[in-house]
């Protein structure tokens, strides 16, 4: 038996099927909101200079409140 295989057993004995379910909604979700908050907030810009900077922090805000909401759902959601 080799180190590669005893790893392998050793992970998959140490895991659930559902915190493989967890990992897999949570990289989903992230991608998602990740990818399409800044897309939306960068489409409502304006022409004018002065509205790029309010949009981009109003993304990154929303961004922000969106991963936190991520890890505060996953993190209940391992609790119950």
């Amino acid at each position: 038996m080799c180190i590669r295989d005893s790893y392998i057993n050793i992970l998959l004995n140490s895991t659930n099927f559902s915190d493989i379910v967890i990992a897999l909604v949570k990289c989903a979700a992230f991608g998602f909101f990740i990818t399409l908050i800044p897309i939306y907030f960068g489409l409502r810009a304006t022409h004018e200079l002065t509205s790029i900077p309010i949009v981009v922090s109003r993304g990154m805000v929303s961004v922000f409140t969106a991963i936190l909401i991520i890890e505060v759902l996953s993190l209940l959601t391992k609790l119950m």
